[in-house]
């Protein structure tokens, strides 16, 4: 059964990671990514699996909005978690949330003291028929209420992409864009 299987998989991620997960190499954090996007791209449409740090859905909405599943772990100052499907509306999306402590499981970050600050959201646009590929416009959004601010730092929030093909963030094709709470 897929849904054993994937369950399976999730499982063997949280063992990864709670394992020396500052010592992986390239080679195992690139499986770790391999593993979430095998396990994201099989769910059958309406099926979610869900642990305390990562939790796997298919969602398809007739409605332009939607609130995606959260792991236990994620804070309740970064909720909801919402996609906007832009054009995508009514298309079949597979995403994958895991907290925020996955960071250590994906490649650094290449510009010097940057981090993940956020749950990380892994989003798979399932195939269509005659779909382009390049002509994908949605948005995806986060609360984050509480913005802790150490003293003598500057934050500054920015929304980037693993390109899983050559493991490195990227930016481009991105858009931050911050407003105040309600």
């Amino acid at each position: 059964d897929k849904g054993d299987l994937g369950a399976s998989m999730i499982k063997s991620m949280e063992v990864l990671k709670k394992s020396e997960s500052n010592f992986l190499t390239k080679e195992e954090k690139t499986e770790i990514t391999k593993i979430l996007e095998t396990v994201s791209k099989s769910m059958s449409e309406g099926t979610s699996i869900r642990t305390s740090s990562i939790t796997v859905q298919s969602v398809k909405s007739s409605d332009a909005r939607v609130s995606i599943k959260t792991p236990e772990t994620v804070p309740d100052t970064d909720l909801p978690i919402t996609l906007e499907f832009g054009n995508q509306k009514g298309r079949n999306i597979n995403t994958a949330v895991m907290d925020e402590s996955y960071k250590t499981t994906l490649p650094i970050p290449k510009s010097p003291n940057t981090t993940i600050g956020s749950p990380i959201v892994s989003l798979n646009f399932m195939a269509e028929t005659g779909a382009a590929k390049d002509d994908i416009n949605f948005s995806l959004v986060f609360q984050q209420k509480k913005v802790p601010s150490p003293p003598g730092y500057t934050m500054t929030r920015e929304c980037v992409y693993l390109n899983t093909t050559n493991q490195e963030w990227q930016s481009d094709g991105c858009t931050t864009t911050l407003q105040k709470d309600k």
